[in-house]
């Protein structure tokens, strides 16, 4: 029965679409930039750039990971390029058809289309019921979509592709979903985690166009085998800093790993993952620290992707919705997550809320938590905190109290957790998402 006409939900919408006006102003004038880490502590842009420079290398000659932070002759403040080639060569040589600034706010602009987008997709899929609206104001009122726009990031990206994907598990329909998931694989390839869920709706036709896609890749490192053990370290040290992979950053790879300070680099208060957590934690309450003792997080990593598995593959009929999210989960429970990374949580929260009732209420405590500021603001208030100066090798919580550090990391991880816990619990006890979850073929959009 369709009840897409409720006035409230409407009205949210409306509201939701105003309070994302609001958001987007200040890209242009700036009054929300103290309420989160990167947008504070970062210069505007700087992701970006850093894929731009990928693209401006590929038309160059140079390796792709190739980095001089003093050559700022076509991009401000940028940092390494750190994706697969095929982002730089499909994505970034275009964009670098415009000068950088202007390239910025066409990526910008080509997101706000994306957003719309993923909305009216969310609410077709919700069959234009009163939730399938309030799921679609959901993508409106997610703050890390500024971080993710000031930062000129690509995961929304991602989040376009994971909805499409997700959709696609959603309703038992392989070529858009599949697709989705294989672009998306080549494009940040954190989705590759889903590559069980893909593996359990028996989609063998897109693991082989993700394999392939994967391997036009392998091509090109092939040719510069220095930069696959780049790409290797630069993407998972923080993880298997334990000796499994040794390889050691050349002088002048990256402008900080040349300092012996260490500290440095892990203790950040942009990170907002579970492993990012229980690092800054334990740096917190330790002051010598210079990094979590090795071995904790591939513990993390191995439960959370071992009891992701189980929940995968040992209901006789799983819910692919509830699958699709705690995949999606994972990612943050598992890898460095920064807060804008988790525009590519909406897809998962946005679904959930449109098709599963018995979600619901875990899923939008979840999306208010996570959709809000963290308390980023109001510790640097509280504790009268300032940034240091911008080439000092000491973070803005070496001011804060251990308690704010811990408070600062959990807000946004924890909750997720307890989500994924919920989802992980369901598809194990056959407790929740069986009747409406399993039926993926009577979920098609009429």
């Amino acid at each position: 029965m369709r009840d897409g006409s409720a006035s409230w939900a409407w009205w949210l919408l409306a509201a939701a679409v105003g309070v994302h006006l609001f958001m987007m102003g200040s890209l242009f004038w700036g009054y929300l930039d103290a309420l989160f880490d990167n947008s504070h502590s970062l210069a505007k842009g700087v992701d970006f750039f850093s894929i731009y420079e990928g693209g401006r290398n590929a038309l160059e000659n140079r390796p792709l990971y190739h980095f001089d932070a003093t050559d700022t002759s076509a991009t401000p403040d940028h940092n390494p390029y750190r994706y697969l080639p095929s982002l730089a060569y499909v994505v970034a040589v275009p964009l670098n058809a415009l000068p950088a600034w202007s390239a910025y706010w066409l990526w910008v602009s080509v997101n706000e289309v994306l957003l719309v987008l993923n909305a009216f997709l969310t609410w077709r899929v919700g069959r234009c019921t009163t939730w399938a609206v309030v799921a679609a104001a959901m993508w409106f009122v997610f703050t890390p979509f500024y971080v993710e726009m000031y930062v000129g990031q690509f995961s929304f990206l991602m989040a376009t592709l994971l909805l499409v994907a997700g959709i696609g598990l959603a309703q038992a329909r392989e070529l858009p979903g599949g697709v989705a998931w294989a672009v998306s694989v080549v494009s940040k390839s954190s989705s590759a985690l889903l590559a069980p869920v893909v593996a359990r709706a028996r989609w063998w036709r897109s693991i082989a166009l993700a394999a392939g896609l994967l391997l036009a890749n392998g091509l090109y490192y092939l040719a510069r085998p220095r930069d696959f053990e780049y790409f290797l370290w630069l993407n998972f040290h923080q993880i298997f800093d334990v000796g499994l992979l040794d390889f050691q950053p050349r002088a002048g790879d990256l402008r900080y790993f040349v300092d012996p300070d260490q500290r440095f680099l892990q203790f950040s208060a942009g990170e907002h993952g579970l492993l990012a957590l229980f690092r800054n934690s334990y740096l917190a309450l330790d002051s010598t620290a210079t990094d979590l003792p090795g071995g904790i997080s591939i513990v993390i990593v191995v439960l959370v992707l071992g009891i992701s598995l189980t929940a995968t593959f040992l209901p006789r009929r799983p819910d692919f919705v509830a699958l699709f999210a705690i995949w999606t989960a994972a990612f943050f429970l598992t890898y460095t997550a920064w807060e804008h990374h988790y525009v590519m949580l909406l897809p998962a929260l946005a679904l959930l809320v449109a098709l599963r009732p018995a979600h619901r209420p875990i899923v939008l405590a979840t999306f208010i938590i996570v959709a809000l500021p963290t308390p980023y603001w109001l510790i640097n208030l509280a504790t009268d905190t300032s940034l240091p100066p911008a080439n000092a090798l000491v973070t803005v919580q070496e001011s804060w109290p251990a308690w704010a550090v811990v408070l600062h990391h959990a807000v946004k991880p924890i909750p997720v957790l307890v989500l994924w816990t919920v989802l992980v619990a369901g598809q194990v006890g056959h407790r929740f998402g069986t009747d409406d979850g399993v039926k993926n073929s009577a979920d098609r959009i009429s």
